[in-house]
């Protein structure tokens, strides 16, 4: 994980504040709110810790400092965006005139901004999570009131991140040779054919179009507004040797 020592006291916020970087944590960590769940009537705001204008349907935030209201001072570090594990590995086998090859690749350990959902540029075209959006008492307890108006629900916060672990089918590819005595009629030495595939699979949680980590900008990254995928890709062929 990449941080800064704590030997120097400062504070540099980037993306308007989501990110931030401090001496002794992780550069360009993700701040703001904790969610813990959804107000469900007037009377729930009333007996739990809320933005002065909160409303039922809105999100409900964690009171860390305890004073029985939420305000900026309710921010804590919620993750990197930079993954602290990466990993791959490869197989290669060969039976007889047959081979094969397998790699894979993946990332965890970090988290994903889903920037794209703060953008509300019409009253549609929203993603599938908010068909489960707070209706009334007792409907949700994750997706806050279709209503964008009430902007405590696009406070930064958990909300808005997911893990972006994931672990990805990079190569797959299956080949055979052919022997030089059925090839003696073509005069070939020798011939193989194959097939392959690229980025055949991703396991993930993430519901954007790609997990990989938006890096961007070093003090400001980590945001996804609309990663573009990466494509699959299919090939195959004959090698032949006269």
């Amino acid at each position: 994980m990449n941080s800064i020592g704590d030997k120097l006291d400062f504070q540099i916020l980037g993306n308007g504040g989501v990110n931030r970087t401090i001496s002794g944590a992780s550069i360009g960590h993700f701040f703001g709110f904790r969610q813990t769940g959804i107000y469900q009537s007037t009377a729930d705001i009333a007996r739990t810790p809320a933005f002065i204008n909160s409303l039922p349907g809105d999100i409900s935030y964690a009171d860390l400092n305890g004073d029985g209201v939420i305000t900026a001072a309710d921010r804590e570090t919620l993750g990197t965006p930079f993954p602290p594990y990466n990993f791959g590995g490869m197989l290669t086998l060969q039976y007889k005139n047959f081979d094969f090859v397998i790699e894979g690749q993946g990332m965890a350990g970090f988290q994903i901004y889903t920037q794209r959902r703060t953008q509300n540029f019409a009253v549609l075209n929203y993603e599938s999570n908010r068909l489960n959006a707070w209706t009334g008492p007792g409907t949700s307890n994750i997706e806050p009131i279709m209503d964008n108006t009430r902007g405590n629900n696009f406070q930064f916060s958990t909300y808005f991140l997911e893990p972006g672990d994931f672990f990805r089918l990079r190569t797959l590819q299956i080949g055979y040779t052919f022997g030089s005595k059925a090839l003696r009629a073509v005069g070939a030495k020798q011939a193989r054919v194959f097939a392959s595939g690229q980025n055949i699979a991703t396991f993930t949680r993430v519901t954007g179009y790609s997990p990989e980590p938006q890096i961007g900008s070093i003090l400001g990254g980590g945001a996804d507004n609309g990663a573009y995928p990466v494509p699959s890709i299919y090939t195959a062929g004959v090698n032949i040797t006269f």
